[in-house]
């Protein structure tokens, strides 16, 4: 349980209102889960700016959702990356039509791809794409318009606002150089003060004023945060490390795929130590070429990095708001490698 206080709350508030510049003309669809940071945000936000909030439970009833988002007057909609990517391939003429008057959304909960900024802006070409990054320990700690920065910085999550400071920090605990990639550290007012009833997390945590996150990240010379993955995801590949978020972005940007995941599994082949796998979802009405998601991984990667086994699922396990169990995925695709049939795998 992570200990937030009042002032964390208000401050991370602050932030988004400052950067989104809510006011009591600002009416939002939230179809994110209220016992989450993120929808919780932006119903507060609302509220403290005298705006107005239509809730509804996710996007079961997509038709009813966009309905609403045009029958409201709706001036944002926040959502995930898995929610738009879902909306732009099986609804996007809806989307567009109904959507045509918002002045912002935000994406939040994981990476937005760069693809999908590109298709999302095409289609609401008079909303601003907005997207920040932070933990429940740091919430809303960096800020980006996508809109604005334009398509050189889509894969960035922004720079701080306020108080805030970000930096990398190399294994030592010396900061890194611009350009660097190493651990994700934070200091600011929304800095959680520890885990609940849980001291050793605490310490390991929080340690001289800063929140090491265990987020994998790189600051460019003026400063904006790119993250590349989490520490724990790193998959060991005979000694060789992987950044799974790597691998799941070449295979997003191809054709037929709706979403992507990748863990590293044990035992893959009767090899001893982790492999790469990767999940792939279909797009409605398609059916990805597992052959040359090989050759593209082969093509862009190097040979460690080259999922083992590539396979079909239904659905990639996220929570309700959009991050991915990586843990519950790897579990999943052990399960699906010990009698899957031959044409839904491909060897790598």
């Amino acid at each position: 349980g992570v200990r937030l206080s009042h002032a964390n709350v208000l401050h991370a508030l602050h932030h988004i209102g400052r950067f989104v510049g809510y006011s009591a003309s600002d009416r939002e669809v939230v179809i994110l889960p209220l016992s989450h940071n993120f929808g919780l945000g932006h119903l507060y936000c609302n509220l403290i700016h005298g705006g107005a909030v239509y809730p509804e439970g996710g996007l079961a009833r997509v038709g009813r959702v966009l309905d609403m988002v045009q029958r409201f007057g709706a001036t944002g909609f926040p959502g995930t990356p898995t929610g738009f990517g879902m909306l732009i391939d099986r609804f996007g003429p809806v989307l567009a039509e109904r959507c045509a008057n918002l002045r912002f959304t935000v994406i939040n909960s994981a990476p937005l791809p760069p693809e999908r900024a590109a298709q999302l802006q095409a289609l609401l070409p008079r909303t601003e794409l907005m997207a920040y990054y932070g933990l429940t320990e740091a919430s809303r700690s960096a800020f980006i318009s996508l809109t604005r920065e334009g398509p050189a910085r889509h894969r960035s999550v922004g720079r701080p606002l306020g108080d805030t400071r970000i930096e990398i920090r190399r294994e030592d605990g010396t900061r890194a150089a611009a350009g660097e990639t190493g651990e994700i550290v934070i200091q600011g007012p929304t800095v959680t003060d520890g885990y609940w009833d849980n001291e050793p997390d605490t310490r390991a945590a929080l340690r001289e004023g800063w929140l090491w996150t265990g987020d994998l990240g790189v600051l460019d010379a003026e400063g904006f945060l790119t993250v590349n993955g989490r520490l724990k995801d790193i998959v060991n590949v005979g000694g060789y490390k992987v950044n799974p978020l790597e691998v799941e972005r070449v295979l997003a940007a191809l054709p037929g795929v709706a979403d992507v995941g990748v863990a590293g599994v044990e035992g893959v082949d009767g090899a001893t130590g982790e492999r790469v796998v990767a999940a792939i979802v279909a797009a409605k009405g398609a059916l990805p070429d597992l052959a040359a998601a090989e050759a593209e991984c082969a093509r862009r990667l190097e040979r460690f990095k080259c999922p083992a086994r590539i396979v079909l699922v239904d659905a990639i396990p996220r929570t309700d708001s959009g991050k991915l169990l990586r843990p519950r995925l790897a579990a999943l695709l052990a399960e699906r490698l010990a009698a899957v049939s031959a044409p839904e795998v491909q060897h790598a």
